[in-house]
């Protein structure tokens, strides 16, 4: 762990390393990279031997937290990383990225995105997991609502929900079968 200029953080291979996330036993070192006008979230991923695996997620907001869930009630995984973004202003894409850790690897799940403009529209997505309030055990509930305001004094509004069940099998979420 290291101080510099009054950041803290840990060494990523001659990088500064901007969060450490422990899951079950595996160390993953997180920092940040632009290219152009693109910013990624750069992982690596510790191994037992010293060696590691380094990947890069596309970021779609570059101000956001680090969450490790724990696994939220399934089964088959080892943990959940959510890089939950930081919507500042309206219109600013607020939603993230889930990542579980299943083999000791992290492996991308799902990006959903939560985006409004104050009485004018919203899109929000969230994933419900089973030790949630409304969770199905062994399942993963997908929302998404839309809706869009046409007079605020009256509270005219149209919106949508969508839902489905998911599951996790064999490293890919899909659709639940009966």
């Amino acid at each position: 762990k290291v101080d510099y200029k009054g950041i803290e953080g840990y060494v990523l291979g001659g990088l500064h390393a901007i969060e450490k996330k422990t899951i079950n036993g595996i160390t993953h070192l997180f920092g940040q990279a632009k290219t152009g006008d693109k910013e990624y979230l750069l992982i690596r991923s510790l191994k037992g031997d010293g060696h590691f695996k380094e990947k890069s997620i596309r970021l779609g907001n570059g101000q956001f937290l680090l969450t490790h869930l724990g696994t939220k009630g399934l089964t088959d995984i080892d943990g959940i990383l959510h890089i939950d973004y930081i919507a500042e202003d309206c219109g600013d894409e607020g939603g993230g990225i889930y990542l579980f850790q299943e083999e000791g690897q992290l492996r991308q799940v799902a990006r959903l995105s939560q985006v409004s403009d104050a009485g004018a529209y919203y899109f929000w997505e969230e994933f419900i997991f089973p030790e949630d309030e409304e969770g199905i055990a062994g399942k993963i509930l997908y929302q998404k609502k839309m809706g869009e305001y046409f007079d605020e004094k009256s509270n005219w509004k149209k919106s949508s929900i969508e839902t489905k069940e998911l599951v996790w099998t064999n490293n890919n979420l899909g659709l639940a079968q009966q």
